[in-house]
């Protein structure tokens, strides 16, 4: 992972799970990044690095050395380490699901939801039985009514958007929304029923669909005017 102090102008990365970085990505590192002095720790593979670095240069690294990547939140004191690589740890652990869909690199910021849903997953018992029932019939029919109740909440209460992130039909969406709302009991009509509506189908589609369904990939081109930065931020490294 990489971890950027703010005040020293520095970030830590770090690889995880080999002994000695192999020859040929010692050497992309050190082109890519001349003063990260890089060490390998436990297992672990840290870089210090310093000033901005262009997003494109951790998605070619991923790309040609097929790494996970993952991009903390900023350091802004060396106290924060901690809690930052437990946090950084816990997000390239998800990204190692083979559910996982996403880019090769990730912002910790991205899988903030994910992480949250992860330190709940045992928690079933928080979900309505209202959404179990849904999710029940989503399992046993392949169907969508878990998705489309998301994306609906999600997106408050917004057909359009709705239809678009399902890639549906207006008309299908419609009928969905009336089934749950007749056939599953779904309070949509009730506002204060929301917040937990959504956190209990969110809980049941981390479970189904993993962490990947609650990131938005972050794309890259090579045009120089959308090329995206990091600014003060920390990076992960994973094989």
């Amino acid at each position: 992972m990489i971890y950027k102090i703010e005040n020293k102008k520095m970030k830590i990365t770090l690889k995880n799970e080999i002994m000695e970085l192999p020859i040929k990505l010692k050497e992309e590192i050190n082109k890519r990044f001349p003063s990260s002095h890089s060490f390998v720790y436990q297992g672990e593979v840290f870089l210090f690095l310093g000033g901005t670095k262009d997003m494109k240069l951790f998605f070619s690294l991923s790309e040609e050395f097929h790494l996970k990547i993952i991009i903390s939140d900023p350091v802004n004191t060396m106290f924060s380490l901690p809690e930052l690589y437990r946090t950084a740890r816990e997000a390239l652990e998800l990204m190692r699901d083979d559910r996982f869909q996403g880019n090769g690199v990730c912002m910790v910021s991205q899988l903030r939801t994910a992480l949250l849903l992860h330190s709940i997953k045992d928690r079933s018992d928080l979900i309505s039985p209202e959404v179990r029932k849904l999710a029940f019939y989503d399992r046993k029919k392949d169907a969508q009514y878990c998705e489309t109740l998301y994306w609906y909440l999600a997106y408050g209460r917004s057909l359009k958007k709705t239809c678009d992130a399902l890639y549906t039909h207006r008309n299908t969406v419609l009928y969905r929304i009336r089934k749950m709302q007749e056939d599953f009991s779904i309070p949509l009509n009730e506002g204060s029923a929301y917040a937990g509506l959504l956190l209990g189908v969110s809980m049941s589609l981390f479970e189904t669909r993993g962490a990947g369904f609650f990131v938005e990939k972050y794309e890259y081109t090579d045009e120089p005017e959308q090329k995206g930065e990091l600014g003060d931020c920390e990076t992960s490294l994973q094989s």
